[in-house]
């Protein structure tokens, strides 16, 4: 009966379940928790949530639009998460606001919008020290590196950043960064 832990579940359950591929369920958690952003956005939970939850409502929204065939929807959800990301400047909620952004790209084919990106979250990432991040961005820029034509470098770069991620234990992004290696093979 917490509208605040209420809106950090949708914002939970809508997150993974695009991870999952789960797109028109997630949707629906993602605009039930976006709605509840503007009466709890501040509230006292909101030390165990290290992402501001109405860039994650935007930016999730856009990676399950495009997934349903909706382009621009997606870019426009992904603008507003990524203006309002920048705003607030919380390094942390950018550089995963920049690293949906990278994959959004990526599924589209652009390259270069990937590349940069990437590359902003992976400064983030160093100047921050945020390790899980650190390793999106080099597997992020080594795919983009090699679709612009240089595929030895871009290919060494996702290798390194597979290792860093393997390194921090992490593992649900796994299937998708080694599809992202096995495209560049």
């Amino acid at each position: 009966k917490d509208g605040a832990l209420t809106m950090e579940a949708h914002q939970s359950i809508g997150a993974l379940l695009v991870l999952l591929g789960r797109c028109s369920d997630a949707i629906e958690h993602l605009e039930k928790g976006s709605a509840l952003y503007a009466t709890h956005h501040d509230h006292r939970h909101h030390v165990f949530n290290n992402f501001d939850s109405k860039v994650m409502f935007e930016c999730f929204a856009a990676l399950a639009l495009l997934e349903l065939g909706y382009p621009d929807q997606s870019d426009e959800r992904l603008t507003k998460g990524l203006a309002l990301a920048r705003e607030l400047s919380h390094p942390q909620t950018l550089v995963v606001a920049l690293h949906v952004a990278a994959q959004l790209r990526q599924l589209q084919g652009e390259s270069s919008l990937v590349y940069e990106s990437a590359k902003e979250a992976l400064g983030l990432a160093d100047e921050y020290g945020f390790a899980v991040w650190r390793a999106h961005g080099l597997i992020e820029c080594g795919w983009a590196v090699a679709e612009l034509g240089d595929p030895q470098d871009g290919i060494e770069t996702i290798e390194r950043g597979l290792a860093e991620y393997e390194a921090t234990g992490a593992k649900l992004r796994s299937p998708y960064f080694l599809g992202l290696l096995a495209d560049q093979l």
